[in-house]
């Protein structure tokens, strides 16, 4: 059994703690007791784990790396804003929508023009990638947001359930 979700909705439902002398707040304490498993995770890799060849012949293509970064904040900032912050139909949000649009339009001519592109679009072609995408696509719809990341979510926001019966919900 997952105690991971029941504990973080344990500690972050019992207020502050004291570490050291300190008082720390809900969310801190979380964030202290995961530094810890980070670091012995992050010395296990180093440690353990074997060394990986570099016969890496191709370039990176950092103009695609900034395009598509350039496409995907505009789009959140726009999903984001958009009916919150600011009406659907507002000068803002229009105008991250079109930033997207320019940005992804300029993505796709320049993963056409390189040499070494990051999404290379002949690999859409396979029959193995498509259904892979389409099958990702379809468990992360059924699994996560109608199965166990939705529970958690309806009882904490919707039943207005403590943290721990949250994560409790979430554990299979």
């Amino acid at each position: 059994m997952r105690v991971g979700p029941l504990l973080g909705g344990y500690f972050t439902d019992h207020g502050t703690v004291g570490i050291r002398g300190a008082r720390h707040c809900r969310l801190a304490v979380v964030f202290y007791l995961n530094v810890p498993l980070g670091l012995v995770a992050l010395f296990m890799v180093i440690v353990k784990m074997p060394k990986l060849s570099h016969d890496f012949k191709g370039s990176i293509d950092y103009v695609g790396a900034l395009l598509i970064v350039g496409a995907c904040v505009p789009l959140l900032l726009a999903l984001t804003f958009g009916g919150q912050k600011y009406p659907w139909g507002s000068p803002v949000v229009l105008g991250l929508s079109s930033m997207f649009v320019v940005f992804t339009i300029l993505f796709v001519f320049n993963e056409k023009r390189v040499s070494d592109p990051d999404h290379p679009y002949g690999i859409v072609r396979q029959q193995s990638v498509r259904v892979g995408k389409s099958s990702g696509l379809l468990l992360i719809d059924v699994v996560l947001e109608r199965g166990g990341l939705s529970a958690a979510c309806s009882c904490s926001l919707d039943r207005a359930c403590k943290p721990p019966p949250a994560g409790w919900q979430r554990c299979p």
